[in-house]
């Protein structure tokens, strides 16, 4: 049976993620597995944005830290790199400053790889993929070994984003919004993502659940405190096991049931053996989804009769809005017009949630329909009742 380590961390105390986490790899059979002497492993962070820390927008750079030392205290040599998302102008040393994962790697003593400014290349999906050809950092494919230093976050499109979607990250920039723009929904995308983490197959899996985003992620959704760290040598076993933990339901995700089919991972948790903490007692009951649960529990058949009544729209906060542009050149539709004002047309709009991921204001809002509302009300009070039957059997 394929192996996921789950460990209790309370917090980013250097230390003690390092203790966490040498604990998780020693669970899978020890650093050696993973990161053989005087080898290369590139250590690929999600640095979705410039944000800092307790956004909990990024990989917590304590976690960065302590992958890079277990990595280097093996003997290999460590590289930590990453494309930031959208079609910022800021560079990747902005990001690497403002989320942490710059110093911490440095300190750590990894060599640091700008993406975006580095070498590609140019990869052919397979027969039937929406994306017929992508680009992929050449750091990625000369690394002996990747780790994938996921955050676990909600996603307003594919709902999850966790080990397998971080290796999104080596496409640059500017490729991502070309995968946007070919693969507009969310089983589209789902498949396409898949392409590319097939082409960058980690060996190593670390999900940063010690503070994890819930809500409408993976940039504006709220902070949730899980203490877990996740890991296994099977990225798609360790998502199945943290949206387990989640609570979402196994047929809203398809990119998992997807990988499965084609041989990329182990889904059915009946295939996975939890190390570590028992997984009945990492059950969050009360977690908030992203609110695109409804359209994605939807038979696709059924979907396109019901689009109108069952939707989410992105939509600009006026008062929010800076007017900084960053939207309309990360939209793949072109579905964002305006100078002084911006507003989407919903004519072309794809519904791939890009502007709400990517804009660093929080001017983007997502508008849902009544009945996306009521699903939720309910289902929130469902919840809340379950966590409070969960917490009266363990009082008692």
């Amino acid at each position: 049976m394929t192996k996921v380590a789950v460990v209790r961390c309370s917090d980013y105390d250097c230390a003690r993620v390092l203790d966490a986490t040498v604990r998780a790899v020693e669970l899978l059979g020890g650093v050696g597995r993973f990161a053989p002497p005087g080898r290369t492993v590139l250590l690929k962070p999600n640095m979705l944005s410039a944000k800092p820390p307790e956004k909990a927008v990024t990989t917590h750079p304590s976690v960065v830290w302590a992958a890079a030392r277990l990595v280097r205290d093996a003997g290999a040599t460590a590289w930590v790199g990453d494309a930031p998302g959208g079609a910022s102008w800021d560079g990747t040393a902005k990001h690497l400053e403002a989320t942490g994962i710059g110093p911490a790697a440095v300190a750590a003593g990894a060599e640091l790889k700008d993406f975006e400014a580095g070498e590609r290349d140019l990869l052919t999906s397979p027969d039937g993929s929406p994306v017929r050809r992508f680009a992929i950092a050449r750091a990625a494919r000369q690394a002996d070994a990747v780790f994938s230093l996921a955050k676990l976050k909600t996603h307003s499109l594919v709902l999850y984003t966790g080990a397998v979607k971080n290796m999104f990250g080596c496409v640059p920039g500017g490729g991502k919004i070309r995968v946007h723009q070919l693969a507009a929904t969310p089983r589209e995308l789902s498949d396409a993502l898949l392409d590319v983490y097939a082409a960058v197959r980690p060996s190593l899996a670390l999900i940063d659940a010690i503070v994890g985003m819930e809500g409408n992620g993976p940039m504006h959704g709220d902070p949730r405190p899980l203490g877990l760290l996740i890991a296994s040598e099977d990225a798609v076993a360790a998502d199945a096991v943290a949206c387990h933990i989640i609570g979402y339901p196994p047929r809203a995700l398809h990119m998992l049931r997807q990988a499965e089919r084609r041989g990329l991972g182990t889904a059915d948790l009946r295939n996975i053996e939890v190390v570590g903490e028992p997984l009945e007692r990492c059950l969050v009951h009360d977690f908030v989804h992203a609110s695109s649960l409804l359209p994605a529990l939807v038979p696709a058949f059924l979907a396109r009769l019901i689009t109108r009544a069952v939707r989410v729209d992105p939509e600009i906060v006026q008062e929010l809005c800076k007017r900084c542009g960053l939207c309309q050149r990360s939209c793949p539709a072109e579905a964002i017009r305006g100078r002084e004002r911006l507003e989407v047309d919903y004519a072309a709009c794809i519904r791939c949630f890009c502007c709400h991921e990517l804009c660093p204001h929080g001017a983007v809002a997502l508008r849902k329909s009544w009945p996306i509302r009521l699903y939720e009300y309910s289902r929130e009070r469902r919840r809340a009742r379950k966590a409070r039957r969960v917490k009266s059997q363990q009082a008692d």
